[in-house]
């Protein structure tokens, strides 16, 4: 991809302790193993975050405005607002990270280093403690991953610039994909390339639930992953079979195909494209990208919520359900509504330090044209690691923030481990604005 024009100018981190000196042996299979297969291995860049905060801004979809979004729960850099740029969460990283005992500015590992901001849609259970105050359940745990899988993909891949930011999972604006289903449907129409290229999904994976120990999957009626916390009928997708303290699991898959231009886009959407399934002429299968478009390494992300079974979980509902559902129907008036939870999506606001990215991207990803790495717990080398993701590394404000197990663990029980919400946020909701 050539060099973006628009990008915002680098702002480096000014403070130190957040980069831990490691040992890690690339030879060796486990958390910086040197990938020799790239068919049958991911190249990856995996972190940890924990839960930032809760407001009514958007800086993608309504930058400037503030209240006027769905409810967000945030992770990551701890200042994003409606007013976030490049340059402020870079800003405000360094200057909240200078000093003892301060909190870095970012709740995901790096501290400084990482001052992105990422955010979804709160999950709200009405009601929660008979008040008839609403509540949002705090997310537990949050696993990141930048990703080429297979790590042959990443021959392909160009880096993530300055200043991008975009939306991934259900597309608030045209929540079945239609839009983006049809041109597939004209790419197939022609003589060519009949039949050759296949939807690949929304990014939304959907939920799962996974036992207490996060180590086997519950299936729901219908596979692995449903798109709701019901199923159309208003029934339990787990049938019972989800019960109290295991864990529900949002993942998702962000689009990797970026016009090479615009770091924006009124919406937040059409500056990205999902890859799409591509049964090449060969007969092989890989996933690729319109002429034109640049691939990028794939964020994908799962969010973990601890629950007390379908009593609890049948209640919940995402803050954009309604607006997904409005979509949905103004481009198709018969469209049913979203269950509960289907309209899921999150959104991602690049902070990163600029040398930090360089270097995980190329150790990792292998962009440099070097050797790829499954980079785990927060490794950017053999030799460094984010502090925050890394085992036994103390963060330099004396905490183990961010990322430390939650004690207790945010649950439904009790207020304190909830987010009471706003009785009147500023509103009005609205779709779009612009800068």
């Amino acid at each position: 991809m050539p060099v973006i024009a628009v990008q915002p100018a680098d702002i480096p981190s000014t403070a130190t302790g957040w980069l831990a000196t490691v040992s890690c042996d690339e030879n060796v299979p486990g958390a910086c193993h040197k990938i020799t297969n790239p068919a049958g291995e991911e190249a990856k860049f995996r972190t940890v975050a924990d839960y930032s905060h809760v407001n009514y801004d958007d800086p993608i979809r309504n930058w400037g405005q503030p209240g006027t979004a769905h409810c967000h729960m945030f992770f990551g850099n701890t200042n994003t607002n409606a007013f976030s740029t490049y340059a402020s969460m870079r800003t405000r990283a360094n200057a909240n990270a200078n000093g003892t005992p301060k909190r870095a500015a970012s709740t995901i590992a790096g501290g400084p280093y990482n001052a992105t901001g990422y955010w979804f849609p709160c999950i709200i259970k009405p009601n929660a403690f008979g008040d008839g105050k609403a509540y949002a359940v705090k997310v537990d745990e949050i696993i990141v991953y930048y990703v080429e899988n297979p790590a042959t993909l990443a021959a392909a891949a160009s880096r993530l610039p300055r200043g991008l930011r975009y939306i991934f999972g259900t597309n608030m604006d045209d929540p079945r994909d239609t839009i983006f289903k049809a041109k597939i449907a004209t790419a197939n129409a022609q003589p060519s390339t009949s039949g050759r290229y296949a939807y690949n999904g929304n990014g939304f994976m959907g939920w799962i639930c996974y036992n207490n120990a996060k180590s086997a999957v519950i299936p729901s009626v219908t596979g692995d992953y449903h798109p709701g916390f019901t199923t159309s009928a208003g029934a339990d997708p787990w049938g019972g079979a989800c019960t109290a303290d295991m864990w529900l699991q949002a993942a998702f898959n962000a689009p990797a195909c970026y016009d090479g231009t615009n770091l924006w886009s009124p919406g937040g959407y059409k500056h990205l494209r999902p890859r799409v399934t591509d049964n090449v002429a060969t007969g092989s299968i890989i996933e690729g990208c319109p002429n034109g478009w640049f691939k990028l390494p794939q964020l994908t992300a799962t969010l973990w919520f601890k629950h007390q079974g379908f009593s609890d979980y049948g209640t919940w509902y995402a803050s954009s359900d309604a607006m997904a559902t409005m979509a949905a129907q103004a481009i198709d008036p018969l469209d049913p509504d979203m269950r509960p939870g289907e309209s899921m999506h999150t959104d991602w606001m690049n902070g990163w330090d600029d040398t930090v990215l360089t270097q995980w991207q190329d150790f990792c990803i292998g962009l440099s044209g070097g050797d790829m790495h499954t980079c785990d717990s927060s490794l950017i080398s053999t030799t460094q690691a984010l502090v925050g993701g890394y085992s036994g590394v103390n963060a330099p404000d004396l905490t183990r923030s961010p990322q430390v197990v939650q004690t207790p663990e945010f649950n439904t029980t009790a207020r304190n481990l909830m987010v009471q919400l706003p009785a009147n946020p500023a509103g009005p909701f609205t779709t779009h604005a612009g800068h």
